[in-house]
């Protein structure tokens, strides 16, 4: 079943376009320039958007077009993979804190949110840059509870790095790294990068 892009925004099939020239190029034309690959594909698909957003989100549509066909139905399953990720993370965090049942019941929360629901349905970044974000956040929070053990601290940064390479948006996260700490109580963390 081939489920057309949504017509109603420019974004789902730029982003789509532009996943499958990445697949295309590591395909067929690594190693070539990046640039003439991406002119010349230009050309035939006019709706590439790289420069306009940042590629990881790309590159991993690449490595999922190597598995999986290079189809908007493709593209539409791996967003539901994404959402789906995001829901698991968020169940064996929290199973860990309060049980098996709330930790379910906030991940089927999360799954049938309104908002997730259309995202986990489009080929966009926001759900890998969400999921990005919140691995971020984890590792962050995992820091301020154990200080003398800094290798958080390193996931932390390498996170926010994907998630700011995906979507300019995770820039979020600087104020969260600089207020976590204050509302923790945990000043001292800083010390031990």
């Amino acid at each position: 079943l081939a489920l057309p892009l949504s017509l109603a925004s420019p974004d789902p099939p730029a982003h789509f376009t532009t996943g499958v020239m990445a697949y295309e190029y590591l395909k067929s034309a690594f190693g070539s320039s990046p640039l003439a690959f991406a002119e010349s594909f230009y050309v035939r698909f006019p709706k590439v958007a790289l420069g306009q957003w940042p590629p990881v989100y790309y590159a991993v549509q690449a490595a999922w077009y190597f598995l999986f066909p290079t189809t908007p139905a493709s593209a539409r399953v791996l967003s539901a993979v994404i959402a789906a990720a995001v829901a698991a993370l968020l169940f064996l965090r929290l199973r860990r804190w309060y049980g098996f049942l709330p930790a379910s019941a906030a991940a089927a929360l999360f799954l049938s949110l309104p908002a997730i629901q259309v995202a986990a349905w489009e080929v966009m970044s926001d759900l890998l840059t969400g999921l990005f974000v919140l691995l971020a956040i984890l590792s962050f929070s995992t820091f301020l509870d154990e200080p003398l053990r800094p290798r958080s601290a390193w996931w932390f940064a390498l996170w926010s790095s994907l998630a700011l390479l995906t979507k300019g948006s995770a820039i979020v996260l600087a104020p969260f790294a600089l207020l976590a700490p204050w509302f923790a109580w945990r000043l001292r963390c800083f010390g031990n990068i």
